[in-house]
């Protein structure tokens, strides 16, 4: 995938040698995601929802510093917390 595409992001990702296990490629870093072995995962990294979570949390913080920064605000340290709560759809 080329760099200069327009994107503005993109990941790559293989799955591991593991049941669930992805390895996760976006720009130089490298992550690993997984189920918790209570969904037959070898918990080797945080799960699919964990890093949705997690870039959902960094977004919200970076976006409030940017905007202070723009501002000329003071901003102290940021807390952003964020959980899912799973729901039976019956069909």
């Amino acid at each position: 995938m080329a760099a200069n595409d327009g994107r503005l992001a993109a990941a790559h990702l293989d799955s591991g040698a593991t049941r669930y296990a992805q390895t996760i490629r976006v720009g130089h870093h490298t992550l690993t995601s997984d189920e918790p072995p209570a969904l037959g995962g070898g918990d080797a990294g945080p799960s699919p929802y964990g890093l949705l979570l997690a870039s959902l949390a960094a977004c919200t913080s970076i976006t409030l510093a940017m905007y202070a920064a723009k501002k000329e605000w003071e901003l102290g340290p940021v807390h952003v917390e964020l959980g899912v709560v799973p729901i039976s759809v019956e069909s």
